[in-house]
This record gives C-alpha cells, sequence and structure tokens, in this order.
C-alpha cells in the first residue's frame, strides 16, 4: 500500500509527469503557430498594377518577350493575412488564397519571390517548361504601387 513517504513520492512523479506533457503540448502548439509564416506587413493592403512583362529564354538567348502597361486601377491586388483579392476592369473579382515566407509568396499555385522598395512592389515567378523538347525559362513579372 501507498503511505507515508511513499505516496508523496507517487505524487511527485505524477506532478512532474503532469508538467513535462503540459510543457511538451505548449512547446508543439508553440512551434507549430511560430513555422507558418506571418505576412510581411508591408504587403498588406491595395496594389495596381503598372506593368507585367514576360520573357521566355532558351538559356541565355530571349526567344519571346512580351510587355504589358496597365492604366491606373485596371488591375488590382489587395493582400490581407490570407488571401489576395485580384480585382481587373471588365473581369470578375477573384480571392485567391496565399501564403508568405521569407520574401517570396504562393498565391493560389504560383509562387513568386518579392521586393518592396518605397511604394513599390515587384512580383517575379519564374518557371521551366519543355517546349519542343527543349527547356525554356519563362519569368513573369509584375510592377505595381502601393494605392492604400
Amino acid at each position: 500500500s501507498l503511505t507515508g513517504s511513499g505516496f508523496l513520492n507517487f505524487i511527485s512523479i505524477a506532478m512532474k509527469l503532469k508538467l513535462f506533457f503540459a510543457l511538451f503540448a505548449t512547446s508543439f502548439i508553440f512551434s507549430a503557430h511560430v513555422c507558418k509564416a506571418q505576412a510581411d506587413p508591408k504587403l498588406l493592403g491595395k496594389w495596381q498594377v503598372l506593368t507585367k512583362s514576360e520573357t521566355e529564354k532558351d538559356g541565355p538567348i530571349v526567344i519571346e518577350s512580351k510587355n504589358k502597361i496597365y492604366t491606373a486601377g485596371q488591375k488590382t491586388y489587395e493582400f490581407s493575412d490570407k488571401s489576395v483579392v485580384i480585382s481587373e476592369t471588365g473581369d470578375e473579382v477573384k480571392t485567391k488564397p496565399v501564403t508568405y515566407s521569407d520574401h517570396s509568396l504562393t498565391i493560389g499555385d504560383n509562387k513568386y519571390t518579392y521586393s518592396v522598395d518605397g511604394k513599390k512592389l515587384r512580383l517575379i515567378e519564374v518557371e521551366t517548361k519543355t517546349k519542343k523538347g527543349k527547356s525554356i525559362v519563362v519569368t513573369e513579372e509584375y510592377v505595381l504601387e502601393r494605392i492604400q
């Protein structure tokens, strides 16, 4: 039977186990929370697209290049913690999930690196595609300006 100091020893072990599991659970929850990158505060808000350029390269050789200039407010991106609302004149408004990591973000299935310089935001997506048996590097670059 548990009497005297044996009982106190049992209580002490039970308390240590409880404390251990509480600390373990807390650290697990904390690490799961920390691993999920937060939105870069510099990105949050509304941006209008100024230009979009797309370049296809076969090694160092540019095989195709397209540039588009947008009018003021024609296309906008509004970033929040978990989504981006993309509006374009004459098109339906799209809300897409966004996840953030260090100087990159993923909008839907598209991964971009980004840089912010004052009121300008640059989004760059680089993909490798196969065309006619060749490996082609396609780079899309958006330049946006903060409006809110």
